[in-house]
């Protein structure tokens, strides 16, 4: 492997204020903190909710990926879902569209998933499609379902193991409320040309038939699903890193609290020291950058793009990119202007600066399937200069910190 760039203006290697904003110190912990249900308190859930019926399907499901191509990010759309179903999900306040987002009818709901997580404001390196809020997984959601205002049942997997039938009926109760159950992951699924053992990503458990199988959203792509956007699983829930229910409204958002608090938790998120072998932040294009000089990873790319480690290290690391990009400008234009924050519009220069840079690789890399073609990135001058650019998009994270200083 070649040298490494060198790194201009380089973050401090952690950031630790006093008042450090709660997402931060819950994604920084490498063990899920989340407190399991106990038996009583899956029992006097499945009391409230009285006797659900033999099969039941809810059939006004928000699906993962909805009917847009930039919900990316499988947690939110979880989220999104979820939220819609309670009749609670955030709705945007009506402003007259600016040039930047008159050409992004992007559901309000799933980017207000994406401010809450903190995925917004995230790069990785390597990366999964689900983007920052996969990579932390079950350490944010305290704060999720805190900063929604709601109390939630988490059945991990021990729970699901040792009590089955339990599992099952508290899951036929959500669906009798009409509201979904948020599974990390589901087993034993069946895509059109793949199977998976577990299937890895976050989906909705959204119904059950009378058998006892389950009904499950999952990301489309490459799935055959009802008319109703599910999939059917036949004893998926041991595949299940765990399922999360929503239970009680406890208060109302408070919109402006949650940006203002997304607006503080910006330095923690792109100074985030790697975990598990993941970048964050400023630190995930530095090592982005290196990833491209690295001969050896760009000879004999397979045909398929999700073979080889091209995927995780250039294909998944664009989307997570482009993903952000596209909901950002929405962000500024529609959300902060309305809470007054001064530091808003210096802050959305920089991010747009990255973002711009985004479309200079792509001018580089071509517009091949899932962002790169591979007769343009196995040459080693393209790679060079998509390193250059990469590793400016680290420097202006400095350029961020500073704003925050």
């Amino acid at each position: 492997m070649s040298e490494p760039l060198k790194r201009s203006n380089p973050s401090p290697e952690s950031y630790s204020p006093k008042d450090m904003p709660e997402i931060i110190g819950m994604a920084r912990q490498a063990q899920v903190q989340n407190q399991p249900a106990t038996t009583e308190q899956l029992r006097a859930f499945i009391a409230r909710g009285g006797e659900p019926p033999r099969s039941k399907k809810i059939r006004k499901l928000r699906r993962l990926w909805h009917d847009l191509k930039c919900e990316n990010f499988y947690l939110e759309g979880c989220f999104a879902a979820t939220l819609k179903a309670a009749k609670d999900a955030p709705k945007a306040r009506q402003k007259p569209p600016t040039e930047d987002t008159k050409k992004l009818p992007l559901a309000f709901e799933y980017l207000f998933m994406m401010i809450v997580s903190g995925t917004l404001f995230t790069q990785t390196w390597p990366s999964v499609r689900g983007g920052f809020s996969d990579t932390v997984g079950h350490s944010i959601m305290p704060h999720m379902f805190r900063q929604l205002g709601w109390s939630y049942l988490y059945i991990d997997r021990e729970t699901i193991a040792s009590q089955p039938a339990l599992t099952m009926r508290a899951i036929k109760v959500s669906i009798k409320r009409k509201i979904p159950v948020m599974s990390c992951g589901i087993g034993n699924v069946q895509l059109k040309e793949r199977y998976f053992d577990p299937l890895p990503e976050w989906c909705l458990i959204g119904g059950y038939d009378k058998a006892g199988r389950l009904l499950v959203n999952v990301y489309p792509e490459d799935a055959v699903t009802d008319r109703h956007g599910y999939i059917t699983v036949k004893n998926g829930l041991p595949g299940s890193d765990g399922l999360y229910i929503l239970d009680k409204k406890q208060h109302e958002m408070d919109m402006a609290q949650v940006y203002q608090e997304a607006f503080r938790a910006i330095p923690g998120l792109i100074t985030m020291p790697a975990r598990g072998g993941t970048f964050f932040g400023q630190q995930a294009y530095y090592a982005w950058a290196d990833a491209m000089l690295d001969d050896a990873s760009f000879v004999n790319l397979p045909e398929d793009p999700h073979d080889g480690p091209l995927w995780s290290s250039y294909m998944e690391p664009w989307i997570v990119a482009l993903t952000n990009e596209c909901y950002f400008r929405r962000f500024f234009d529609q959300v902060i202007a309305e809470c007054g924050l001064p530091e808003a519009v210096k802050i959305k220069e920089i991010y747009m600066r990255i973002h711009a840079d985004l479309f200079k690789m792509q001018e580089l890399h071509g517009n091949g399937d899932f962002g790169a073609k591979r007769e343009l990135i196995s040459k080693r001058e393209v790679r060079e200069e998509l390193a250059e650019i990469l590793r400016h998009m680290g420097d202006l994270h400095s350029e961020l910190l500073e704003l925050f200083a």
